[in-house]
């Protein structure tokens, strides 16, 4: 339907049956402020729909998304971190070059490495609301038309990177750099500069946390309905909250809230499965007179250990991450049925 603001090919391709058109419903928990609690139980029990009873190839398709719009908690299970036994010594110029070199070449690694984390998490915005929006758990089946839109976002995480970086410079100039130009290093002061410096950044990460946080839960969905880019998307968003302030920092504020607490709950499960973990790494060092970190056994032990971490916290976020995009859909149409894109 041209003119109407709708994406009539995703609500053909992703909605069959509906033709473009949106169901005439009548919602019941229209403002957040009045009915917080009817939005998150409905985002539990669709979460729970979806994820029960499992199904083998939805939880590892869900792990894959988790891997990139989740993250991971890994515990490296280090039990003994003393340097005994380890040669302490300066190093020679041809080893500071050696070492140089090898740090320039793992940052230019790294740095590869996150650019293609950073495509792929645009990409997989788009790619799990799609998912989320049919009950299909697919990664692929809507990659050719998300692609555009994904690089799109893209743009916009280095805009807010470029935020940071330039915040950090000037913070870093105003209050390290004058702070230092004492004529002797002074450690104490040092790190008190250093907190000085974290804080004030923090002033600046929260604001562009929750915007990232928005961008997320409401533009990607608005840019599939209306087939837009970011900033169309952003628009959009802002004349949604017009007047509802209050319900979009209701909103903010609870996300970060339920955040904070599963994020706790995740690190204190993660941390009590880590210790039979770690034990075994010690057990395995114990009689051989070698750290964990130099005995081949330990260091076998620290992988397997890390790599189950990984895939265990990783499935642990499946749910989280399922229910915090499901919230979000919910909201989102309850603000306006016209960007309903639930089943």
């Amino acid at each position: 339907m041209i003119g109407s603001g709708v994406d009539t090919t995703h609500q053909t391709i992703l909605k069959p049956g509906r033709l473009g058109t949106f169901k005439a419903e009548t919602y019941a928990g229209v403002v957040m402020g009045h009915d917080v609690t009817s939005a998150i139980d409905e985002a539990l029990n669709r979460t729970r729909t979806l994820l029960w009873p499992p199904r083998t190839g939805v939880w590892i398709r869900l792990v894959i998304i988790a891997l990139f719009l989740g993250g991971v908690v890994v515990n490296p299970l280090r039990t003994d971190t003393t340097l005994a036994g380890v040669p302490v010594g300066m190093p020679g110029p041809e080893a500071i070059t050696e070492y140089a070199n090898l740090m320039m070449t793992l940052a230019a690694g790294l740095f590869v490495a996150g650019v293609i984390y950073v495509v792929i998490s645009s990409l997989l915005q788009f790619i799990f609301v799609d998912c989320l929006s049919t009950n299909t758990i697919l990664l692929t089946r809507t990659l050719n038309i998300r692609w555009g839109k994904g690089i799109r976002l893209v743009g916009f995480y280095i805009f807010l990177l470029l935020i940071i970086l330039i915040s950090m410079i000037i913070l870093t100039l105003m209050i390290l750099v004058p702070g230092m130009q004492t004529g002797r290093f002074d450690l104490t002061r040092f790190m008190i500069l250093i907190i000085e410096t974290l804080l004030a950044l923090l002033i600046v990460l929260i604001p562009v946390w929750i915007m990232a946080i928005l961008t997320a839960d409401f533009v990607v969905p608005v840019m599939i309905v209306d087939d837009c880019g970011i900033f169309a998307g952003w628009k959009r968003m802002i004349g949604l909250f017009s007047g509802r302030w209050m319900d979009a920092g209701i909103y903010t504020g609870l996300k970060i809230l339920l955040i904070f607490i599963s994020g706790m709950i995740l690190g204190v499960i993660i941390f009590l499965i880590s210790i039979p973990l770690g034990l075994l790494g010690a057990v395995a060092s114990v009689g051989s007179g070698l750290t964990p970190m130099q005995n081949p056994i330990g260091i076998i032990t620290l992988g397997a250990g890390t790599g189950a971490m990984i895939l265990i916290s990783l499935f642990l976020l499946v749910p989280l991450i399922t229910f915090f995009r499901y919230y979000s859909l919910v909201v989102l149409r309850d603000l306006d049925p016209a960007y309903d894109l639930l089943p």
